[in-house]
């Protein structure tokens, strides 16, 4: 394999949005706004302030917003057995639980210890 082989095509990277050579990129035109589009735009209709607008209800009334039925029912469910799992179990402290781990650990029998390697 010579040099050949590896030929460049010469030159360093040319990047966009450089300034010394790089690629440039193309800009967008904009298009001239007429008139009558100016005059609908600069009186925006708003609701009464005194009354909340349909999408705030909406946010009001339902916590799954945005979200889809398969969505609604996974986190229904999770809620659910979260709740089970509380109740059945209770709240123990960080030390109740280690104290629960001691005891169990305890109880197993010597089977399960780790056989000694080595001299010693």
């Amino acid at each position: 394999m010579g040099k050949e082989d590896y030929a460049s095509t010469g030159g360093a990277l040319k990047l966009k949005g450089t300034k010394d050579g790089g690629i440039s990129k193309k800009k967008k035109k904009k298009k001239p706004a007429t008139a009558s589009k100016k005059s609908a735009s600069a009186e925006p209709v708003e609701p009464p302030e005194n009354q909340p607008t349909v999408e705030e209800e909406q946010e009001d009334d339902d916590p799954y917003a945005g979200k889809t039925e398969a969505e609604r029912r996974f986190e229904e469910r999770r809620l659910e057995q979260m709740e089970k799992r509380l109740a059945k179990e209770g709240i123990k402290s960080h030390k109740e639980r280690v104290e629960e781990y001691n005891k169990y650990l305890a109880s197993l029998s010597e089977h399960h210890d780790m056989p000694r390697i080595g001299p010693g």
